[in-house]
């Protein structure tokens, strides 16, 4: 990884080093209880398998059963990308279905580009 594209993200007492590619800054700050983030790390590498299989059960917020049923292709669903960056960025599904829709849709792009590839 080339210096120029870290950055550090600071995690109360320990300090990361992460991919500068995956720092996503929001148009639109995304409250969450007190904290307030101007900018999301998207972790998509970080996932594994129980987290992925979580995101699928993480649907259930945004679509009742019957919706997610005529689910054809998981990889392509706008609400599915949602519930893997939430388990990416370690936020919950509600705190994610606040983000602004321009920012929402960036990050669903970067998802589905995670999940094809």
């Amino acid at each position: 990884m080339k210096e120029e594209n870290q950055v550090a993200a600071v995690n109360e007492s320990t300090v990361e080093v992460v991919d500068q590619e995956n720092v996503i800054i929001l148009r639109k700050p995304l409250k969450d209880g007190d904290t307030v983030h101007d900018r999301l790390y998207l972790n998509l590498d970080g996932l594994d398998v129980n987290q992925i299989i979580r995101a699928d059960a993480d649907l259930s917020f945004w679509m009742d059963p019957q919706e997610k049923a005529l689910i054809v292709m998981k990889q392509t669903n706008f609400a599915y990308h949602m519930a893997i960056a939430a388990r990416a960025c370690g936020l919950t599904y509600d705190v994610m279905g606040r983000l602004n829709a321009k920012d929402a849709l960036d990050i669903s792009q970067r998802v589905q580009t995670f999940l094809l590839t």
